[in-house]
């Protein structure tokens, strides 16, 4: 331990024992984080086709989701059910599309305190609290 009135760590340690709180939960300090599916847009147009939501793909269950969205739409425009075939096609490259990401799914990070502005390093902006 530093002995010196006059030092700077004195003063540092002294603070920083002054503002120890014992009590206090490491929970509570932990930056929370917001994930959200990264797509591209022709994953993102294809989402619209099945009618799926980003929080849909969130879940561990996205395969299951994207193929019972595939089902049900498929029961609409399957051309032997009087659908159009062009958008049948549309739906069918849709689904091949979404269970391609399905298999490898990349997301998009946020960590941050809450109600606290962060910068983020990667895009070198400024991002506003979660």
């Amino acid at each position: 331990m530093v002995s010196s009135r006059k030092s700077k760590s004195h003063a540092s340690l002294t603070l920083i024992n002054k503002t120890n709180q014992k009590d206090l939960d490491p929970e509570d300090v932990k930056p929370s984080r917001r994930i959200r599916p990264r797509l591209s847009r022709t994953e993102a147009s294809s989402l619209k086709v099945l009618k799926l939501s980003r929080s849909d793909l969130s879940s561990d269950a996205s395969n299951e989701r994207i193929k019972s969205a595939y089902k049900k739409m498929a029961k609409i425009h399957h051309p032997d059910v009087g659908g159009d075939e062009e958008s049948f096609k549309q739906l069918q490259n849709a689904h091949e599309q979404m269970l391609h990401w399905a298999e490898n799914p990349q997301y998009t990070f946020r960590k941050a305190l809450e109600g606290c502005w962060f910068y983020d390093g990667y895009t070198g902006r400024w991002s506003p609290p979660l």
